[in-house]
């Protein structure tokens, strides 16, 4: 998890501080990694059931877009539930981006399209398919 609220402010993880939990309230600890800093819960895995290891096209891609263009790690929500889920990137016009590198099961994918579409301003999917070009032919 890339951002948590510490001091009143959503930040990217700082070392050793304890933070909240955008999505689920829980405490979160900054740590620092070989490659990246995140939060990490203190009590549970991880309080967002779709969450997945991010890799370094993940980052890269969200990397892309500029803090006026978007928003990255949006946790988005049901009214009423204590928990929601994090978009990878939200569009300044509430467009939900997901970035997907490694595979998903189908009923997966439509879960999470009938709760973004449910909840922000549609949705829309990026896949990486660099590893796996040769299974695709490409017609004009």
């Amino acid at each position: 998890m890339r951002y948590a609220w510490y001091n009143g402010e959503r930040v990217e993880a700082i070392s050793g501080k304890i933070g909240r939990c955008e999505c689920c309230d829980a405490d979160v600890q900054g740590c620092y990694g070989a490659i990246r800093r995140y939060w990490r819960h203190l009590n549970v895995e991880d309080c967002d059931t779709w969450s997945e290891n991010e890799g370094p096209w993940h980052r890269e891609w969200k990397a892309r877009f500029t803090a006026s263009q978007s928003q990255d790690e949006v946790t988005i929500r049901k009214p009423g539930d204590a928990v929601g889920h994090r978009a990878d990137i939200q569009t300044r016009h509430k467009v939900v981006i997901e970035l997907q590198h490694s595979y998903l099961a189908a009923n997966a994918v439509q879960a999470r399209e009938r709760f973004y579409g449910e909840l922000a301003n549609g949705m829309m999917w990026l896949f990486d398919l660099t590893e796996k070009s040769d299974n695709f032919e490409l017609k004009d």
